[in-house]
């Protein structure tokens, strides 16, 4: 059951614009979704977004602490820089840039430059300004906290249900995090292949995941480890 990287424009997309009132609650608890269809590489797929609550608590506590992290941090580098003198305004508006470009959660707002005339008639200059959240990128973050895309390319609703589908899903994480597997090996050889298209690679890789997705299920029915060379 494999997930769909959220690298990918669409999948990216879709997870920010649904609104909390389009997930329909899980019968596993802890659990909503929504379920949408797309034809990504030319393969036609249902994929479901999946909204964890346990996960969406995690996401948000750390998100928090990654925005104080970042104003603390800022705010001593602005401290620094606002006592600093410049020999152009271009270079103190340089030196904020670089301060400001790498922010993901606040803005420096209120910029303001000034010069200053020095006793030996030397001309300097000062950058001022005010670190602000930004308000629209972390609400963006906290609205698309605990969600992630898996995908099927099993398009029968009735045979293959949303909740079918997250309980394979968590049954393949609990594989994947090391369940012990005894049994005779299946063997999985993949070639190498070159692509040079990103849109190729991702179209791969996700026509990959559903193979993978095959062979879990035999592995989960006879408790053989996968071999890959």
């Amino acid at each position: 059951m494999p997930r769909v990287p959220l690298s990918i424009s669409e999948a990216k997309n879709l997870v920010n614009s649904l609104s909390d009132s389009e997930f329909k609650t899980s019968e596993i608890p802890g659990y909503s979704w929504v379920e949408k269809e797309s034809t990504y590489g030319g393969i036609k797929q249902r994929w479901l977004v999946v909204e964890s609550a346990a996960r969406k608590k995690s996401n948000l506590e750390k998100l928090e602490k990654k925005i104080v992290k970042e104003y603390e941090s800022t705010q001593k580098k602005l401290t620094k820089l606002f006592k600093q003198n410049f020999s152009s305004s271009s270079e103190a508006e340089l030196n904020l840039k670089l301060i400001q470009s790498p922010l993901k959660y606040h803005l420096i707002k209120e910029i303001q430059t000034t010069e200053n005339q020095l006793e030996n008639q030397e001309t300097t200059y000062q950058i001022t300004g005010v670190i602000q959240a930004d308000s629209e990128s972390i609400e963006l973050l906290k609205k698309r906290a605990g969600r992630f895309i898996i995908a099927t390319n099993r398009l029968d609703f009735q045979s293959f249900s949303p909740d079918e589908m997250i309980e394979k899903y968590k049954e393949q994480q609990h594989v994947e995090r090391g369940e012990s597997l005894s049994q005779r090996p299946f063997i999985f050889c993949v070639k190498r292949v070159f692509l040079k298209s990103s849109r190729r690679i991702e179209t791969m890789a996700m026509s990959h995941g559903f193979v993978f997705d095959g062979l879990f299920s035999r592995t989960k029915r006879s408790s053989s480890p996968i071999i890959y060379c």
